[in-house]
């Protein structure tokens, strides 16, 4: 298991290019309403109890959120994602 460094920036997977290559053809990028998305945030919500819940990507510079919940926001720099370490953990399981 790999812990979740407090505070620093996620390290880049060696596979990053690879990854990318993958994130870019897949389209997931586009803009747009995606009701399936939207539904599955609000029903994680829902059984997690919490009041915010996300659908992201992880591409080279950003985190893009595909879908939320309980937050206004397009996304946050890939420096500060959560989600950049769970990538670069690998399939390890990530203690948090």
């Amino acid at each position: 298991m790999v812990p979740v460094p407090g505070g620093q920036a996620p390290p880049m997977p060696t596979d990053e290019a690879e990854r990318l290559q993958e994130v870019r053809a897949s389209g997931a990028r586009e803009r747009g309403p995606r009701a399936e998305l939207d539904a599955l945030v609000d029903m994680a919500a829902l059984i997690a109890g919490t009041g915010i819940a996300l659908i992201t990507l992880v591409d080279a510079e950003d985190q893009v959120f595909l879908a939320t919940y309980g937050l206004d926001a397009d996304g946050t720099p890939r420096s500060i994602s959560f989600c950049g370490h769970a990538i670069a953990a690998g399939p390890e399981p990530m203690v948090i």
